[in-house]
C-alpha cells in the first residue's frame, strides 16, 4: 500500500511539472516567434546641448512574441536616452542602441552629435552700418548712418546716442519706423568738435542698445573762434556786446565774419564786426528792437577763410 502511494505521488509531480513549462493553445503547443528586424526612424541626429529628440522603433515580425526594446547610451556624459527620447547633455558623440528584449540578438545603433548651444538671438537688435561722409573739425556739416532694425514695430520712437564728442549732436533725436523699418541715423557737428576718431559710440532706442560703432572727424583748416568777452545791457530793447579771438590755421585770410542767431524773440537791428579783415581781435554788438523777460536769445560768432571752412564760437545764451 505505501508502495503504490508513493507512485501515484510522483506521477501527479511530474503532471504538474509538464503543465508549468509547455505553453498551449486549443490543445496544441504555441511557436515563440521572434524579432527578425528593428528599424528607427532616424540612424544619424546632430543637436545642441539641452535639445531633445524623440527616436522610435519599428519591430519586425509586426506579431513578434515580445516586441519590446531596451534603450542604452554608450556615452550618458553626452546624450542620455529614456523611452526613445534623447537629451543632449554637454559636447560630443555618443551612440544610442535600441535592443531587443526577445533574445533574438537583434539591435540598432542610432549616431548622436552634440554641439554648443547658439546663444539666441535677442528680441529686438540694432546695427549701426559704416559712416557716409565727411565730418571736418570745427566745420558745420553731417554725417549719417543706415540703421538695421530688427523686432522693432512700426511706431514712433525717441533715440539717443551715446559716447558722442562735445559739438556733435544726433539728429533728429526721435524717428517714426514705417513697416519697413527703415532708418538713417545723422551726427551734426555744430562747428566747434575736435578732430579724433571717436569708437564707442552706441544707439539706444526702447530699451535695446547697439553695438559700438565709429565717428570719425577729420582735421581742417577752419578758423578757431573763440568769445572772450561778452555782456548784456537792458531788457527790451536790449543791447549784446562781445569779443571774440579768430584764428584762421595756416595763415589763410578771414572773408567772412558775422553772428548767428538760433531763437530770437526779437527783431536784431544793427550789427557791426570790428576789425573788418584779416584774424586777431573782432567787436560785435546788436540790438535786439523787442523782448519778453526771461525769453532767451542765443546767438554765437563765425568766420569763413578763403579755403571755405567755416569755424563757429561755441554758443551763448542771453535772457531779456
Amino acid at each position: 500500500m505505501k508502495t503504490l502511494k508513493l507512485l501515484l505521488a510522483v506521477a501527479i509531480v511530474a503532471a504538474g511539472v509538464v503543465s508549468a513549462t509547455s505553453c498551449k493553445k486549443g490543445g496544441k503547443e504555441e511557436e515563440k516567434i521572434l524579432v527578425t528586424d528593428v528599424e528607427l526612424n532616424e540612424i544619424m541626429v546632430t543637436l545642441e546641448v539641452g535639445e531633445t529628440f524623440e527616436l522610435k522603433a519599428v519591430v519586425s515580425p509586426s506579431n513578434a512574441t515580445d516586441p519590446s526594446i531596451k534603450w542604452s547610451s554608450e556615452n550618458e556624459e553626452v546624450a542620455t536616452v529614456k523611452g526613445g527620447t534623447v537629451t543632449a547633455v554637454s559636447e560630443g558623440e555618443a551612440t544610442i542602441v535600441a535592443a531587443a528584449t526577445d533574445g533574438s540578438g537583434w539591435e540598432v545603433l542610432c549616431y548622436v552629435t552634440v554641439k554648443e548651444a547658439t546663444p539666441p538671438e535677442p528680441e529686438k537688435s540694432i546695427t549701426v552700418g559704416e559712416q557716409q561722409g565727411l565730418m571736418f573739425a570745427g566745420v558745420e556739416g553731417t554725417v549719417t548712418y543706415e540703421v538695421t532694425l530688427k523686432g522693432f514695430e512700426p511706431n514712433h520712437y525717441l533715440l539717443r546716442v551715446d559716447g558722442l564728442p562735445d559739438g556733435v549732436i544726433e539728429y533728429p533725436d526721435e524717428v517714426f519706423l514705417g513697416d519697413d523699418l527703415a532708418m538713417t541715423l545723422t551726427l551734426e557737428g555744430r562747428g566747434t568738435q575736435s578732430a579724433g576718431t571717436y569708437d564707442g559710440l552706441t544707439l539706444y532706442m526702447d530699451g535695446v542698445t547697439s553695438a559700438p560703432f565709429t565717428l570719425v572727424i577729420e582735421d581742417s583748416s577752419a578758423p578757431t573762434v573763440i568769445i572772450t568777452e561778452c555782456g548784456v545791457t537792458g531788457i527790451a530793447p536790449m543791447d549784446i556786446w562781445m569779443v571774440a579771438d579768430i584764428t584762421s590755421t595756416d595763415g589763410l585770410s578771414i572773408i567772412e565774419r558775422g553772428m548767428q542767431t538760433e531763437e530770437t524773440y526779437g527783431s536784431v537791428l544793427y550789427t557791426a564786426w570790428y576789425p573788418e579783415e584779416g584774424t586777431g581781435s573782432g567787436s560785435f554788438s546788436m540790438n535786439v528792437e523787442y523782448g519778453l523777460q526771461g525769453e532767451k536769445l542765443r546767438f554765437r560768432a563765425y568766420a569763413t577763410n578763403e579755403e571755405g571752412f567755416t569755424g563757429y564760437s561755441e554758443w551763448i545764451t542771453a535772457y531779456p
